[in-house]
Formats: structure tokens, C-alpha cells, sequence
């Protein structure tokens, strides 16, 4: 397992904390940790509300909002009896602001020119608004999605289908965003053991990968209504076990048997099977739905677009990937 770690270091952030080095400013992060929550155009907590809950006189807390209204941290829209609304949020300002631990975050080892791309680009996209932020790279969505549930990372990035999967075992996991299609893989195919081979038959033994969602469900999908044995094998093993006639053959990513397989022993699925395992091409962002704060953040972090424009440049190798 792999980590990249990326720790923003600047004048600007240590003259932000030094502003709020008071008792006011201390009132200020623990405010700015509150409004995290909210969305343009919630209403905010009343004085008297977030005077109790602080443990401070109103004043304190006035001034406080002021401080953060001052910094272009919030804007603040005041309706009267219907209380205080938020105008506007910098998320990522207030993140600063309030010192969170590292955004950390999970996805597959960086294995193929594609998802180099990937990484690429959160990479970039991190270091363009100056978040610290850790990513974990690990083979195997299950793993991964698993760890992600468990609170170990605050996201995950696997395919479509892997989430999908994963949703029911694990009932707090929700996908956020979703990219491009082949954003995750270019697509599926079978790579067999004999060059005479060229389509799954009857009494064959496939490798299958119990650690991946994705392996497990495209390689039933391939083989349903075959009389076939699936064998477990890891990722790392796919190679040797194929030379050494244990698996007939597996179905797997086609950017990496074309980079690593003899090409003569791969052959692309048809159109329509393909269609229909489109959501295992696809990447996405998962979280935990009960972590509205991280949700929020990173819906302002990630430029999309800005993300697909990345991969593709690093695809084309018009830019070198960096992460």
C-alpha cells in the first residue's frame, strides 16, 4: 500500500491563523466548524442559541461572525423574524480556518496510464486550494471500500459497480460524484492461457479476484450459463497462474493486458456485453452519507470537468502525470 501525503505551507494561512489567535478568533473556528454543515441560503444558529452551545455572552459571538463576514469566510443575510441566512460560504476558507485534520482518501494503485490520470488530477485539484490531504493507494475495491465504512478514509474512488455492491454491506456509503464513462477502465476483456482459445467454453477454470467487487461481477457476468470453475487468485498472481495452465482465463482491465499481456491471448468482449458492464468502467467519489461536513467540502474542491480535462491530457501524454 502506497500513501501521498500534501501539506500546504504559506504566509497566507499563517497570517489567517494568527487573526484568529484570540478568544474571539477561538469562538470564530469553532463557529466556522458549525457553518460547515450548512448550505447557501440555511438559516445559521440565532445568537442566543450559539451563545449557550459556546458557553460565551452574545457579544463574543457577534463579534466572532463579524470576523469571519470580514475575512469573506460567510456572508450573512438578516430576514428579520425569520432569523439570520447564509448568503454565501468559502468551505474551503472555513476548513482552513477551523485546522481539520487531513482530507484523506483511498484509490487503486495507480497501475495504468488512465488511472494516473486520476491521481493526476486530485492531486492538482488539492494543491490548487491548499487542503492537506492524504491518499492511500490499495489494490482491490472491497478492501478499499470496506476501510471507507469503517471511518479509516474520508473518501474512496473505485468503479461504479464496485459501489454499487458495496452498498449492501455497507448501508453508510454513498457515492458523491461520478466521472466520465471509462474514467475508471477503458474496458473489459479475457485474457486465456492458449493462443488457440478465443472464447470462454464449457469446463474451463477462470482466475477470479474474491477481493474485488468488480472481478467477481464481471467475470460471472462473462461466464453465465458456462459450466465453469472459478478459481481465487490475487491480482499479482493472474500471470503465473495463467502460464502455468492452473486458469484457463480471467477476465480483466484491457488497458493493462494491453500493456502487460501478449495481445495475441486478449480478446475484446462485443458491444453489447460491454454496454452492459458500463457502470464497472466508471469511477467514482464514495463517502459516508453521514459526513455532510466532508460531502459539502469536497463537492467545492473538485472541478470535474477540470478533472476529465487532466486524465485526458495525461492519456494523450500531453502532460506528465505527477502524484
Amino acid at each position: 500500500m502506497l500513501k501521498l501525503n500534501y501539506h500546504p505551507k504559506g504566509r497566507y494561512l499563517q497570517f489567517m491563523k494568527a487573526i484568529f489567535l484570540n478568544k474571539q478568533g477561538e469562538v470564530a473556528v469553532r463557529i466556522a466548524a458549525m457553518l460547515s454543515e450548512l448550505e447557501v441560503g440555511e438559516r445559521i444558529p440565532n445568537i442566543s442559541d450559539l451563545s449557550g452551545k459556546l458557553s460565551v455572552g452574545a457579544g463574543t459571538v457577534q463579534t466572532a461572525l463579524k470576523m469571519l463576514e470580514t475575512e469573506g469566510a460567510i456572508k450573512l443575510q438578516t430576514r428579520g423574524h425569520q432569523g439570520t441566512t447564509l448568503e454565501h460560504i468559502d468551505r474551503i476558507l472555513l476548513y482552513r480556518l477551523t485546522e481539520q485534520p487531513w482530507v484523506a482518501g483511498s484509490m487503486p494503485l495507480p497501475y495504468t496510464t488512465r488511472l494516473e490520470g486520476l491521481a493526476t488530477a486530485l492531486y492538482k485539484q488539492f494543491e490548487s486550494v491548499a487542503i492537506p490531504f492524504n491518499i492511500q493507494y490499495m489494490r482491490g475495491g472491497k478492501a478499499r471500500l470496506e476501510k471507507l465504512a469503517s471511518g479509516a478514509f474520508n473518501f474512496a474512488i473505485c468503479s461504479k459497480r464496485s459501489a454499487i455492491m458495496a452498498q449492501k454491506d455497507y448501508q453508510n456509503l454513498e457515492i458523491l460524484i461520478e466521472f466520465d464513462a471509462h474514467s475508471y477502465i477503458d474496458e473489459p476483456a479475457v485474457v486465456f492461457a492458449h493462443e488457440e482459445d478465443t472464447e470462454i467454453r464449457d469446463g474451463m477454470k477462470i482466475g477470479i479476484d474474491e477481493y474485488s467487487y468488480d472481478h467477481v461481477y464481471l467475470n460471472e457476468r462473462v461466464c453465465q450459463g458456462k459450466d465453469v470453475t472459478f478459481i481465487p487468485l490475487k491480482y499479482s498472481e493472474l500471470s503465473e497462474k495463467l502460464n502455468k495452465g492452473e486458469i484457463d482465463a480471467s477476465l480483466w482491465n484491457f488497458d493493462e493486458l494491453r500493456e502487460k499481456f501478449i495481445l495475441k491471448n486478449v480478446h475484446k468482449l462485443g458491444d453489447t456485453i460491454v454496454k452492459e458492464m458500463e457502470d464497472a468502467c466508471t469511477a467514482v467519489l464514495v463517502v459516508r452519507n453521514d459526513d455532510r461536513k466532508l460531502q459539502l467540502l469536497m463537492k467545492d474542491i473538485l472541478d470535474i470537468d477540470e478533472i476529465h480535462q487532466i486524465q485526458g491530457h495525461v492519456l494523450e501524454k500531453t502532460i506528465l502525470p505527477a502524484y
